[in-house]
């Protein structure tokens, strides 16, 4: 048991919040925005033009409306041998959309897609330097005015403002070490402190903060290593085993029309099955017969994808 186990708990939130997580993300470059102003509903359609370009503070709606974008820049030359990926903050519930098909979602939890093709938009490439990448996206605008009781309030014209896009360096080493420091920081504030497995895990992390300390970056392998059994410690022989699971259960018409939980499906669906190709262990049940025909009928692709993903065991 550490002397003093509150002034360790601050350290790790420091170590967390000051060092590892700062440096995920690197260099940034602003990328251009475009929005096809003419009401489309296919991908095909929106890419045929025209595309006008549009800035940080554009404003669009009204509330169930789809909208595309299109986003596009040049890697520079001096981010050779690197992890890049990109982000756009463009407003709504976005959709990724690639080879006529949607791809992935982009929300505030999934944001660093990846720039280079052939693995599922993920960022296990490294660029060469000057890819020029021309990313199709999809938008269905929201409504803050919907309540779960009572009558709704009058829709705004304009629901959605396009904050940026842009394209960043991306430490995954270092990221993997993030996410299994956070998660044992998590799992340690559930734990006792009276329990065996939370004074080795508290020791764990303070030894893993010593370690940075003293050897930087040499310390990536060794400090996920020295987490990882901490983590298996937590419990003892006596612990149950659970495994989580992701797990989406859709609205078919609540809060908004029919139409858009047909995009809400495409979008949660092309999402959790890019996570899975990044994530192999990564498991996903979603239990709605009817938006599985949904995605059949529209987005054959991405049905086909998501037949694979049950094969593997991953779609349940």
């Amino acid at each position: 048991m550490l002397k003093h186990p509150q002034i360790t708990r601050r350290r790790l939130t420091q170590f967390l919040r000051g060092t590892l997580l700062p440096a995920v993300e690197g260099e940034r470059l602003s990328l251009r925005i475009e929005t096809n102003p003419n009401p489309v509903a296919t991908a095909a359609e929106a890419e045929t033009g025209p595309w006008k370009e549009v800035t940080r503070g554009y404003a669009y709606g009204p509330a169930y409306t789809v909208h595309w974008f299109r986003i596009s820049g040049t890697v520079p030359g001096e981010w050779a041998g690197r992890h890049v990926a990109f982000n756009a903050e463009i407003g709504g519930e976005r959709t990724l959309w690639k080879d006529g098909e949607p791809w992935r979602g982009i929300d505030v939890e999934h944001s660093d897609m990846g720039l280079l093709e052939g693995k599922g938009f993920g960022v296990e490439d490294r660029v060469e330097g000057g890819e020029e990448i021309n990313f199709l996206i999809q938008v269905y605008t929201r409504n803050s005015e919907t309540t779960v009781a009572g009558r709704e309030k009058p829709r705004s014209v304009t629901t959605e403002v396009v904050e940026g896009a842009e394209m960043f360096t991306v430490d995954r080493d270092l990221k993997a070490l993030a996410y299994d420091f956070e998660w044992a920081m998590l799992l340690l504030d559930e734990l006792a402190e009276t329990d065996p497995g939370a004074a080795g895990l508290l020791r764990a992390l303070n030894e893993v903060c010593n370690l940075w300390a003293r050897s930087g970056r040499d310390a990536l392998a060794p400090a996920r290593r020295m987490i990882a059994v901490a983590i298996g410690n937590v419990g003892g022989k006596l612990a149950h085993t659970i495994v989580p699971v992701g797990h989406a259960h859709l609205d078919t018409a609540w809060l908004w029309p029919l139409a858009i939980t047909h995009l809400k499906m495409a979008h949660t669906t092309s999402t959790q099955l890019s996570l899975m190709e990044r994530y192999p262990e990564y498991v996903f049940v979603h239990s709605q017969a009817s938006q599985y025909e949904w995605i059949e009928k529209e987005h054959p692709g991405l049905f086909t994808r998501v037949k694979q993903a049950a094969a593997r065991g991953q779609w349940e």
